[in-house]
Formats: structure tokens, sequence, C-alpha cells
């Protein structure tokens, strides 16, 4: 499970932090998305793992707390209607 965290929505929200210190917004954007969508996968996959915390990079996050993360990332993001 933890794998699966790291190796999906993890990396998708890193890859994306990456993206937006280069500049990248619209690559920055794609990686949230994944984040995001990755993050859902595993909620309804792994529903007894939704709270627990993960030690990455430093820093111990639940697979709901980098969803939300993310989705606050991308709305930031995105052009306004």
């Amino acid at each position: 499970m933890e794998l699966r965290f790291q190796e999906g929505q993890w990396k998708a929200y890193d890859a994306a932090k990456v993206h937006l210190s280069k500049g990248r917004k619209s690559e920055a954007l794609a990686q949230l998305n994944d984040c995001i969508a990755e993050g859902r996968i595993l909620e309804n996959r792994y529903p007894d793992f939704k709270e627990q915390k993960f030690d990455i990079g430093g820093t111990s996050m639940s697979m709901l707390e980098l969803l939300q993360v993310c989705a606050k990332e991308r709305k930031a993001l995105q052009p306004s209607p």
C-alpha cells in the first residue's frame, strides 16, 4: 500500500512541485490532476488506509491530506472563467 502511495499519488505531487519551480504551470496542473485521480483510486480501493500517515521526504501525510493539498494547489493554477 505504501509503495502504491509513493509511486502514484506522491510521485505525481512531487513532479508537480518540480514543474512549478520551473514555471511550467500546465505540466504542474496535469501532475496535480494525476495526484487527485490516483488519490481517489487509492481512497476507494483501500478505504482502511485513507487516514494512515506515510513518512515520505521528511513529511508525514495521509492519502486524504495529500489529496486536499493537490486539490488546493490545482485550484490556484486553474484559469478563472
